[in-house]
């Protein structure tokens, strides 16, 4: 894999303040944007600050489903950047036009409508996706070709905190962040609401799912853009409970009661990769923010996307 000079994340983000606020000591108007195709798709993401929260089935009440099961603490040593939204299709074109990737086998937008997720995206083809915008972003790509994490240097690594570039959520940073991340959990651990879904305990107002979405997907966007928008959770991420079910960098494993560091799952299953939230086609126990759910990493499916982040 050709190596690119790599941009520190710090100085990405003080010149993208910079740049877009015209502050800095006087830009001049000759200076060039060092991301001149800085994907859209970071221009309202969130940053969900480092701390610790209980994982699993917190409220016990998913009878009968240990795979949540037991609830254990996890801890984060860093903060990381998660998209607003799941990458829409759109957004995924753009991919496949720049780096002319063949994309095989199955419609990436059955559903219609550039604003819809796209789906129909296998686990390794995400992380296709996720090293051309760290590419458009001057970054490390965070993956190899077989889906190995690499830290700044290109070398394969375990240590999440050591990968730059764009990549996706692990399973810990999905449910944290669905859970409302530090909007909704103290510095000691402790949740505020413990909502059943990514925002509230009512599905009806945050999710698309088999009883309120035709058994279809439905567009992505802030509230007010125009269309049917449900409610984002604390921390303002949109669709963490239905719409499509979203791949995360995890193997799947079971759960155990040990206190985890930045976990990024086992080193390999049988079972295959973790995705997680539920879908439109899916029942509004599946929607909740600890249910978990695997495919192997080659299944496509027009109910399942992704979104992604950036650790800082």
């Amino acid at each position: 894999m050709k190596r690119k000079k790599v941009l520190p994340f710090t100085l990405f983000l003080v010149l993208s303040v910079l740049i877009l606020t015209g502050c800095g000591g006087g830009v001049s108007e000759d200076l060039e944007d060092p991301f001149p195709e800085r994907p859209a798709i970071f221009e309202h993401a969130k940053t969900i600050h480092a701390m610790r929260f209980s994982m699993g089935d917190t409220r016990n009440e998913l009878a009968f489903y240990e795979e949540a099961r037991p609830v254990h603490e996890v801890n984060f040593t860093y903060d990381f950047i998660i998209t607003t939204n799941e990458i829409s299709f759109d957004e995924f074109v753009k991919f496949i036009e720049d780096d002319d990737y063949k994309h095989t086998h199955h419609d990436i937008n059955p559903q219609g409508g550039k604003k819809h997720p796209v789906t129909n995206i296998s686990w390794l083809e995400a992380t296709y996706y996720c090293n051309w915008v760290s590419e458009k972003m001057n970054m490390a790509p965070a993956y190899d070709d077989q889906g190995n994490l690499l830290d700044s240097n290109g070398n394969i690594t375990t240590d999440i905190t050591l990968v730059a570039g764009v990549r996706l959520p692990t399973e810990a940073e999905w449910e944290y962040a669905a859970r409302g991340g530090p909007e909704d959990i103290s510095s000691w651990g402790k949740e505020e609401h413990d909502y059943k879904y990514a925002g509230s305990n009512n599905i009806e107002d945050v999710a698309w799912y088999s009883g309120n979405s035709g058994g279809k997907t439905h567009k992505i966007g802030p509230q007010g853009s125009g269309f049917p928008v449900k409610k984002p959770n604390e921390v303002g991420l949109y669709n963490m409970s239905g719409n499509v079910m979203e791949w995360c960098h995890d193997w799947y494993g079971k759960y155990t009661d040990e206190k985890q560091n930045n976990p990024i799952g086992p080193a390999t299953s049988t079972s295959g990769k973790v995705v997680r939230g539920g879908s439109c086609r899916t029942v509004a126990r599946q929607c909740r923010v600890a249910y978990r759910n695997y495919y192997v990493k080659d299944y496509k499916s027009e109910y399942i996307g992704f979104r992604v982040v950036l650790s800082n």
